[in-house]
């Protein structure tokens, strides 16, 4: 598996991946202007859950800024961060994704971590995990 992406299992099934979309991953940017990051969550549960994801650029300095899509208006987004809060349905899966963009075209490593927190009662603690990109 490329270093752009990862996948995890628990509280939820998730996957965060850099690219065009699922079938195109891409782990450097460069001077792309067609990439997207991407949140991919689905569960198994027998009702539907609330999740808050959270997405941040890690890296210090910062090469990658994030930018708002125009298929999806509803997700909060600034430079270094976007995050989102989404009634997962059972067998829903939900797909967010924001614009991309190198600051510098250097092949610079830059982290990406996302954080799912599933908003219930009985929730597990919030997870986080991350990728790899380059700019």
């Amino acid at each position: 598996m490329p270093v752009c992406v990862h996948r995890i299992r628990l509280p939820v099934r998730a996957e965060t991946f850099t690219g065009v979309d699922r079938n195109n991953i891409v782990c450097t940017i460069g001077k792309r202007t067609d990439i997207k990051h991407f949140v991919s969550i689905s569960h198994l549960r027998l009702y539907p859950i609330p999740i808050e994801v959270s997405v941040q650029i890690a890296s210090d300095p910062r090469a990658l800024r994030f930018e708002q899509h125009e298929d999806h208006r509803e997700i909060n987004v600034d430079d270094s961060e976007w995050w989102i809060t989404w009634v997962v349905d059972d067998g829903e899966t939900f797909t967010g994704f924001v614009g991309l963009r190198s600051l510098k075209q250097d092949g610079r490593e830059q982290s990406i971590e996302v954080g799912l927190e599933v908003l219930e009662n009985d929730a597990e603690a919030p997870v986080s995990f991350g990728i790899a990109v380059f700019a």
